[in-house]
């Protein structure tokens, strides 16, 4: 989201893959727009792994919910598993099929091989 300066002077937009991590307050500006801008009590953090915040405009992290994706800390997005992996539950961390299971990427789990057919 946006936030203020200490001096209540300017306004900056967090960095992608942070998010504000203080409190609001309503600034209504020269048209008499309402806007929620954070106040200067706090600051832009990472966005844990598992979760992202595309341009830094969100007032929050959002968790990554697509099936078969995945998000190291600082994400920007989510990004689909690779070929042969699969999303820890918590999405923030990717791992390799167990044995005579496959994926060819994109996938929430590895599912078993066919009968008479190894990984």
């Amino acid at each position: 989201g946006y936030h203020t300066n200490l001096e209540y002077t300017s306004c900056h937009k967090c960095l992608p893959g942070t998010a504000w991590n203080g409190t609001f307050e309503a600034h209504v500006d020269d048209e008499g727009v309402t806007r929620m801008l954070g106040a200067p009590e706090g600051e832009c953090v990472t966005c844990p792994g598992g979760t992202f915040n595309r341009e830094g405009l969100n007032w929050q992290c959002k968790n990554c919910t697509e099936p078969g994706t995945w998000s190291e800390p600082g994400a920007s997005y989510c990004v689909p598993a690779p070929a042969g992996y699969h999303p820890t539950n918590n999405r923030s961390a990717i791992e390799m099929c167990q044995r005579n299971h496959y994926s060819e990427g994109g996938l929430d789990v590895c599912p078993p091989c066919d009968n008479g057919m190894l990984s």
